[in-house]
């Protein structure tokens, strides 16, 4: 590959465009910053999905932090994918798919943001809208990952889809109260607000928080259930 950066990551290369923005935002996320993990729940999870796996950072990262899960990679673009492949082929229980999920099966024309795909979306953004569209398969996230929660082993997810994560998210609702970590990004207020909205009404409660300006950031639930019975945090509350 041109234009590629490759660095050490835990005795594996990783690979990721020449881009100073991009280079910042997978050192963040491989550091744990951008997705910070319940550690009573590191052993627990068993399978993580990873909606918008892009180069494969956050793949990178859960293994590392979840050792005992299978880690399902969802990724549409062409560049990010190849990317995405090349750094999980270490690591034996990542599976990678050339696919998003949305809330339903479709192609779709999505944005490439810039150098990086970090920014790429389906949606109106200023950081991709560079008038390069690439043909991507989208398919449905509910039968996607119902299939993976009938076994009744712990599962988490993480989607960030630069604006498409409320309407994964209502697909996913029939399943929703089964999962037990949620990590979710958002790129608007009024997403945020139904976001929060959504999880906490299938009984998530709120584990960690980030936003360094108004409208972007992650937020990270827990099921509360699974709060109650492996910690004491309900003691700390004061109501």
């Amino acid at each position: 590959m041109q234009n590629v950066i490759q660095f050490d990551c835990a005795g594996h290369s990783f690979y990721c465009p020449r881009d100073e923005h991009t280079l910042a935002v997978v050192k963040e996320v491989l550091s744990g910053a951008a997705y910070p993990v319940p550690g009573f729940l590191t052993g627990r999870i068993r399978t993580l999905i990873d909606v918008g796996a892009n180069l494969g950072a956050a793949a990178v990262w859960f293994q590392a932090v979840f050792p005992n899960a299978a880690i399902e990679c969802f990724e549409p673009t062409e560049r990010a994918f190849r990317f995405l492949e090349k750094n999980t082929a270490p690591y034996e229980r990542v599976r990678c798919h050339h696919a998003g999920l949305l809330d339903e099966s479709c192609r779709r024309d999505i944005s490439i943001g810039g150098t990086g795909s970090e920014t790429s979306t389906l949606k109106r953004s200023r950081q991709a809208d560079f008038g390069v569209f690439e043909s991507a398969e989208f398919r449905e996230a509910l039968p996607e990952v119902a299939p993976l929660l009938e076994t009744g082993a712990p599962l988490a997810l993480k989607v960030d889809t630069e604006g498409c994560e409320l309407e994964i998210l209502g697909n996913l609702e029939p399943v929703l109260a089964d999962i037990e970590l949620l990590m979710l990004e958002y790129h608007s207020e009024e997403d945020r607000v139904a976001l929060d909205t959504l999880v906490r009404a299938h009984g998530h409660m709120l584990f960690a928080a980030r936003a360094d300006q108004c409208h972007i950031g992650t937020a990270v639930y827990v099921r509360r259930a699974v709060v109650e019975e492996l910690t004491e945090f309900d003691g700390d509350a004061i109501r």
